[in-house]
């Protein structure tokens, strides 16, 4: 019986999985591009005056509501007051605390007190490593970058090849409930978005300046791992990954769907993260990602 009712879920978060793939089909079919990780407007959406302090941007999970039959909802959406994090919060109280099933696995039971979660991210690469924003590794080989609209005919490895989005329920150490900035972290709000950090009002907000683990994840750890303690530095390494055993479920850039083993060799699972993966991978295969430790 116990085994009949995860494959009933598992099913379902595939169906989630396939329902957020044509969504990205039917944005970048009306827009000819997919959209940015998160949209952040500077100075617009900062907290400070004079430097960027938490310029937080609208994430491509509420961009893609209007093409999942949720309008409804991002029409509640105020994009002018998405500053810091409980700003953010507090000032879309309705939407932040509207639970969207078609955004959680049914499979994950380690986060049932928080409906308001997201089980799934954008990929945002993981083969060419940037630098360190100061909580983690920085890439921008992936189809869903901060600031950037990806156009479809960049994808050189072909739409099949290359991931959109996948799952991952490892908590962040900025997530919700009493975890909140502790080791013990909590889950990511669905309706939050990344962050510009540091630096002047640069609307261009250089990659470095780039907090984005709350909408996109990258590959540097394999698919599994578990990150103790989960401190400040390394928030933005958080892995894919989900209950399911061994491996995790991932929607591709042309709409279908795979179970990947954790057990994926490292190369292969960069350079499916990757839209370019014949450059990304002849310069290096970052030296920093680690084998999965459960």
């Amino acid at each position: 019986v116990q085994a009949a009712r995860e494959a009933a879920r598992r099913t379902q978060c595939t169906n989630n999985l396939k329902q957020i793939g044509l969504a990205i089909l039917s944005y970048e079919a009306a827009n000819k591009s997919y959209p940015a990780s998160d949209d952040v407007h500077i100075p617009d959406n900062c907290t400070g005056t004079g430097t960027k302090n938490d310029c937080r941007g609208t994430p491509m999970w509420m961009t893609l509501l209007d093409y999942l039959e949720q309008g409804v909802i991002e029409g509640l959406y105020d994009h002018r007051l998405i500053k810091g994090t409980f700003a953010f919060l507090n000032a879309n109280p309705v939407v932040a605390s509207t639970p969207l099933p078609l955004y959680k696995c049914p499979s994950v039971s380690m986060w049932d007190d928080y409906p308001e979660r997201r089980d799934y991210y954008g990929v945002r690469g993981g083969a060419n490593r940037e630098g360190s924003n100061g909580y983690g590794s920085v890439y921008t080989d992936g189809i869903f970058i901060m600031k950037r609209r990806l156009d479809v005919g960049e994808v050189v490895d072909g739409t099949s090849q290359t991931l959109a989005a996948g799952e991952s329920i490892h908590a962040d150490r900025f997530g919700l409930g009493p975890g909140y900035n502790t080791n013990r972290g909590g889950p990511t709000a669905w309706v939050l978005g990344g962050n510009c950090t540091s630096g002047d009002l640069d609307d261009r907000c250089p990659p470095r300046s780039q907090i984005v683990r709350r909408s996109s994840r990258s590959t540097k750890y394999a698919i599994n791992t578990l990150i103790s303690p989960i401190q400040a530095g390394v928030t933005d390494d958080i892995p894919f990954g989900s209950e399911h055993l061994g491996g995790a479920q991932f929607v591709y850039a042309d709409g279908h769907v795979e179970f990947i083993d954790e057990a994926i060799t490292r190369p292969i699972y960069q350079a499916l993260s990757t839209y370019a993966s014949a450059d990304d991978l002849a310069g290096v295969v970052d030296p920093t990602v680690v084998p999965a430790q459960r």
